[in-house]
């Protein structure tokens, strides 16, 4: 099976492109699938960004994490940040494969 790309949803907060246009021959290699979302924080403020990542193999979020920030910065914008990394087994998908993304905001917010 191919490696995703590394491109960062739609998220309207952030404003990014999808991601068949974001970032461009960047690979994750230990990542087989990912899906974004942009959480609010309980404090208030501006949505944080946050990655669900399906792992082809064991996965250090910490790397995951500083890669994602690092072709974020070099191919969007130095100011998006990805807040946390969380690693799920399978993401939930509709029966025409669109991500969920309210399912992915819910599962965060427990």
């Amino acid at each position: 099976p191919s490696t995703p790309y590394l491109g960062i949803c739609q998220i309207p907060c952030y404003g990014l492109v999808n991601r068949r246009s974001c970032v461009r021959n960047f690979r994750l290699e230990a990542v087989s699938d990912y899906g974004a979302i942009g959480v609010s924080p309980p404090e208030g403020g501006g949505e944080r960004l946050v990655v669900f990542v399906t792992a082809a193999r064991d996965v250090n979020r910490d790397q995951i994490t500083a890669e994602m920030n690092a072709a974020l910065a070099a191919h969007v914008n130095p100011l998006f940040r990805v807040h946390d990394v969380v690693v799920v087994e399978e993401l939930p998908r509709t029966a025409s494969n669109k991500l969920m993304r309210r399912t992915l905001r819910e599962w965060y917010r427990r």
